[in-house]
């Protein structure tokens, strides 16, 4: 007997989610909380060309249009284990400038699982190459 495996996805047609991403983004003067990580959802929308950060409980925390991104610029994260010569963690920097031209950036956590489909996702949806910190091409 032949078994089916079926993925449901809550993204609808035109859009790429991912889920449990931890994202930061620029902090807000005046924030009593500081600039904590928000374990959430990113979402790519190819029909309103946007990146949209949603909280855990699906709340919209962010919406940035791709045509306002400047740079995405990868880098290893410090692994815990100085013996450790692979890194688990990465971290992608999206800098953009928001509605009144000033420049923010978000900063998305992304692990071994998850790396490599959300970085080809990211610059196929955007149409930007990501640079490594050292500024190499990566994608």
């Amino acid at each position: 007997m032949f078994g089916a495996l079926l993925l449901f996805s809550s993204a609808a047609p035109g859009q790429h989610r991912f889920d449990h991403i931890p994202y930061r983004k620029t902090p807000v003067e005046g924030e009593k909380k500081g600039n904590r990580p928000i374990k959430g959802s990113v979402v790519f929308d190819k029909g309103k060309k946007t990146i949209e950060f949603l909280s855990d409980k699906g709340d919209s925390v962010l919406v940035v249009p791709m045509d306002q991104i400047k740079d995405l610029i990868l880098d290893y994260k410090t692994p815990v284990n100085p013996l450790q010569v692979v890194p688990d963690q990465y971290l992608l920097t999206i800098r953009y400038k928001d509605n009144e031209g000033t420049e923010q950036f978000i900063d998305i956590t992304l692990n071994t699982n998850n790396c490599r489909e959300f970085l080809k996702i990211t610059a196929a949806e955007t149409a930007k190459e990501i640079f490594h910190k050292c500024a190499c091409c990566v994608f």
